[in-house]
């Protein structure tokens, strides 16, 4: 190797040795929130909340607060979570979203769908703006028992083959 390449290697590896650590990542804010009524289990309580650098709620008031948020006497729940759905529609799935996030619904469990179907909205579903969303796909069931209108449904859809039907419907 000639000393002109080893004399770059050497200095690139002493820069590297001695160079300070990287910045750190600026502290995550954290937020008073004020005149709020949080659910406890049993009962609204008016307290105050404050955000940690852990992502999680306190009680305490943290070393440093960022902003104040006044809830005005607003009531605060938990996320609220949809567990029985059938997601068929995936030319929706925004309006699902937009409906499911406004009234405090962050989690879906569709308890039945096809993933020709989910594979259309996977990737509108588990985002920070969306719903998270989690399906057990192809349904399993008793003879006549739901939801075998759900299969019949994506038969006359075209989804599943016409010559695809179960004996369901025989007892």
């Amino acid at each position: 190797m000639p000393c002109d390449s080893l004399n770059r290697w050497l200095i690139f590896a002493l820069a590297v040795c001695f160079a300070g650590p990287a910045p750190a990542a600026p502290p995550a804010p954290v937020y008073k929130f004020a005149n709020g009524r949080w659910w406890d289990g049993a009962a609204f309580q008016a307290r105050t909340v404050y955000s940690g650098t852990d992502a999680r709620l306190h009680d305490h008031p943290p070393p440093r607060v960022d902003a104040t948020i006044d809830l005005h006497g607003g009531y605060v729940i938990p996320p609220l979570a949809e567990g029985h759905n059938h997601w068929l529609e995936p030319a929706v799935i925004d309006q699902y979203n937009a409906c499911y996030l406004a009234d405090g619904v962050y989690y879906v469990r569709d308890m039945s769908n096809i993933p020709l179907l989910v594979e259309q909205f996977r990737d509108k579903v588990n985002l920070p703006t969306s719903v998270d969303f989690v399906s057990s796909m192809m349904p399993f069931t008793g003879p006549g028992a739901h939801p075998v209108e759900s299969l019949d449904q994506f038969i006359k859809l075209g989804l599943l083959p016409k010559d695809w039907r179960p004996d369901y419907d025989r007892q």
